[in-house]
């Protein structure tokens, strides 16, 4: 039964289905878009994650499936600089240090 429900989700693309109640094709993978949380939830959210100690198993885990992640290279046109994309977004881009100094 899981294996019929899995062929179906991949056929209809359940995932990248806006329509779609199911946010993931039957790998148990599920995506975190859509609502968005409230402020209430997110207070709860941290609230519970402060001071959560993960174990070094869970940690080694982490790092190896981000190991070898490639970013969008992306360059800054205030001051020419190239780099990932998360970085230059949190550095550069309006808030260039150059940007007030050209």
């Amino acid at each position: 039964m899981i294996e019929l429900e899995t062929e179906i989700l991949d056929c209809v693309d359940a995932r990248n289905d806006q329509r779609s109640y199911n946010k993931h094709n039957g790998d148990g993978n599920f995506t975190v878009t859509g609502k968005p949380k409230s402020e209430e939830h997110k207070s709860k959210l941290r609230k519970w994650n402060l001071g959560r100690k993960m174990s070094i198993d869970a940690r080694a885990k982490m790092s190896e499936v981000r190991t070898g992640k490639i970013h969008k290279l992306v360059i800054c046109p205030h001051c020419g600089k190239e780099g990932g994309d998360n970085n230059m977004y949190r550095y550069h881009f309006e808030k260039c240090k150059t940007l007030g100094n050209l």
